[in-house]
């Protein structure tokens, strides 16, 4: 009886444990599908931040935010929240 118990608990635990992880990767699929669909517009030109809309194709120069380097050592540059919106206001 005994190794039945101790076979009884591994299998809860690693039930869930499987719960977790398809929980998180759940999360992270869905805030990957936000996250695009937040995002109309594509970035054209990474050096001078031109933008052009997947739906109007209307483009416009970014602003750009910060600059930093990652640990590869490439210089990386992010672009202000504003940026990845269109001008005219599409939406997916």
């Amino acid at each position: 009886m005994k190794n039945l118990n101790e076979v009884e608990r591994m299998f809860i635990q690693l039930s869930q444990r499987a719960k977790e992880t398809s929980d998180k990767r759940n999360a992270l699929r869905k805030a990957r599908v936000r996250y695009v669909r937040k995002q109309p517009m594509k970035l054209l030109d990474m050096s001078t931040g031109l933008m052009q809309c997947k739906i109007c194709g209307a483009t416009h120069f970014a602003q750009s935010g910060r600059t930093y380097v990652n640990k590869l050592g490439d210089r990386v540059s992010t672009y202000k929240r504003g940026a990845w919106q269109c001008q005219n206001g599409c939406k997916y």
